[in-house]
C-alpha cells in the first residue's frame, strides 16, 4: 500500500523539469476561476515524547533562529506602499473570500473593544451591548489567508538572525508523527533530500511572491511578515516546509497559489503553547505573552480589511454570553 510521502515521490519522479514549467506559467497573465481552500484540521507538533523525537531539540533549534535570544533581525524589507496584485487567479481568490463573507462576523469583528482573553483560545469581545466569545485560533486562520492575498507580492518579510537548512528542517519533521512516514517511503534522509531540493526549486516564485526567503545553498532566510509586529510560532517551520512540499499543487497556477495561502494560514494561525515565553529571558519588559499578542496585534489586525466567512458562525466562532440589558434586569431585582 503506497503512503502519501511514497506517492508524491514518484510523481515527483515521472516529471522531470516542473519547477522550470511552473515558473514559466507564473510569469503570464492568469486567468482561472475561485475555489474554496481546504479547511484541515491542524494538530501540533510532539517534540518530547517517547518514541520519536526530532534529531535537534526545538528549543535549542528555536534559539539559533533568535526567537529566544531576540536576535531576530529588525531589518525589514521595504517595497514602498503596498499594492494590490493584478494577478486574474488572486483577484478571483480575493472576490470569492468578500462574496462568502459573514455580516454579523464581520460587524462583531470590526467594531468591538476587547474585554480579555479566557485562555489560548478564546476570548472575550464586547461589540455594542452584547459580550462575545471568539475562537481566535480559528478566526485568524482565515484573517491570515486573506491577509496574504490582499499583499500579494508585496509583503515584507522578516529576516532569521542565522538561515536554517531546509533539508534540516524537513528532517525534523519527518521525525513527528505528523509526516505519517513509514519504512516503505524509504530513508527519512533520502525524502528531506527530495522534497528540500523541491522547495528549493521554486525559491525564486516563493520569494517574489511570498516573501519566503530561501538563499541558494537551500537555507530558510526569511519569512512574510502578514500581520505586522506578528512572529509565528517557529515551532511549526518544520511541518509547515513538509506540508508544502506534499500539499501543493505545483503543475496548476491557481490551485498551487492557493495551497500555499492556506499552508501558511495553518503555520501563522495561533497554535497553543507553541510559543516561547519571554519572561525567562532578561528583564520583565521583554515579557510578550501570547495573550499581549492576541490583544494587542491579531484583534486590531480583524478590525480592518477582513471578511470572515460564514462557515465560521456555525462552527461557534462568535458566542454571545452576555447582553447589557438582561445584566439590567438582574440588577433591578437585586
Amino acid at each position: 500500500k503506497a503512503t502519501r510521502t511514497m506517492l508524491i515521490l514518484q510523481k515527483e519522479e515521472k516529471k522531470p523539469g516542473k519547477g522550470l514549467l511552473l515558473q514559466n506559467l507564473l510569469r503570464r497573465s492568469p486567468r482561472s476561476t475561485a475555489a474554496d481552500h481546504p479547511q484541515r484540521e491542524r494538530r501540533f507538533m510532539r517534540t518530547n515524547s517517547t518514541g520519536r523525537t526530532p534529531p535537534i531539540p526545538l528549543v535549542v533549534w528555536m534559539r539559533i533562529l533568535g526567537i529566544r535570544s531576540k536576535k531576530l533581525s529588525q531589518e525589514r524589507d521595504r517595497e514602498g506602499k503596498k499594492q494590490r496584485t493584478n494577478l486574474t487567479s488572486v483577484r478571483e481568490m480575493l472576490t470569492e473570500v468578500e462574496g462568502r463573507s459573514s455580516q454579523l462576523l464581520a460587524d462583531i469583528l470590526s467594531n468591538n473593544t476587547f474585554v480579555g482573553c479566557v485562555n489560548e483560545t478564546y476570548s472575550l469581545l464586547q461589540h455594542k451591548t452584547k459580550l462575545y466569545l471568539v475562537n481566535v485560533p480559528l478566526i485568524s486562520k482565515h484573517l491570515i489567508f486573506e491577509r496574504i492575498l490582499l499583499d500579494f507580492g508585496h509583503m515584507e518579510r522578516f529576516k532569521l538572525s542565522q538561515p536554517a537548512p531546509v533539508k534540516d528542517l524537513i528532517l525534523m519533521a519527518l521525525e513527528s508523527e505528523e509526516s505519517d512516514w513509514s519504512e516503505e517511503d524509504g530513508s527519512k534522509e533520502s525524502i528531506a533530500a527530495k522534497l528540500s531540493d523541491l522547495i528549493i526549486g521554486k525559491k525564486d516564485m516563493l520569494k517574489e511572491y511570498f516573501s519566503i526567503d530561501i538563499t541558494e545553498d537551500g537555507k530558510l532566510a526569511a519569512l512574510p511578515e502578514i500581520v505586522e509586529n506578528y512572529v509565528p510560532p517557529i515551532g511549526m517551520v518544520p511541518l509547515f516546509l513538509l506540508r508544502l512540499s506534499l500539499d501543493v499543487n505545483w503543475f496548476e497556477e491557481k490551485p498551487c497559489f492557493r495551497g500555499i495561502c492556506d499552508e501558511l494560514a495553518s503555520f501563522y494561525m495561533v497554535h497553543n503553547k507553541m510559543y516561547l515565553d519571554h519572561s525567562t529571558i532578561g528583564k520583565k519588559k521583554d515579557h510578550i505573552s501570547l495573550k499581549w499578542i492576541i490583544q494587542h496585534t491579531l484583534i486590531p489586525a480583524m478590525r480592518t480589511d477582513f471578511h470572515p466567512p460564514k462557515i465560521l458562525e456555525t462552527a461557534g466562532c462568535a458566542v454571545q454570553v452576555a447582553r447589557l440589558e438582561d445584566l439590567y434586569k438582574i440588577f433591578e431585582r437585586c
